[in-house]
């Protein structure tokens, strides 16, 4: 999933996070892989301003500048990684969001038009539900 978005939408990293609890999500993959955020890490909410809310109404976040829009574990990555904007969207599965698809770009990209993003979400949204399908029967 994580390869085919960052082809498909032109973005520098793509990352699949999931929800632990309503104060920690951990990142399940990462595309390219990386030492400084390896899957498994988990990372708090709160570094994110606004994300669970944005999550829990299934909005898609879309941030500017995430080197002024994190904090704390986040922020480092962020700047130790050089990554700047950001789209964090809702993977969706029955009523509640199971995951986050983050596409990050290393530089600061104008907002997505509204058309683009509703692209971006069905992709995530088909690209889970075909890789949980997948999973299921092997």
């Amino acid at each position: 999933i994580c390869a085919e978005a960052r082809r498909s939408f032109g973005c520098d990293v793509v990352q699949i996070w999931t929800p632990i609890d309503d104060n920690q999500l951990e990142v399940a993959w990462r595309d390219p892989p990386s030492d400084v955020i390896p899957p498994g890490r988990r990372i708090d909410f709160a570094d994110f301003p606004g994300l669970l809310d944005e999550m829990r109404a299934f909005r898609s976040m879309f941030v500017p500048n995430a080197q002024k829009r994190t904090r704390g574990e986040a922020l480092r990555h962020a700047q130790r990684l050089g990554l700047y904007s950001s789209l964090r969207i809702p993977i969706v599965i029955g009523a509640r969001f199971e995951r986050i698809l983050a596409l990050q770009w290393e530089r600061e990209i104008p907002e997505p038009a509204p058309s683009v993003i509703a692209v971006m979400r069905r992709f995530a949204d088909q690209r889970w539900s075909v890789s949980r399908k997948d999973r299921r029967t092997m």
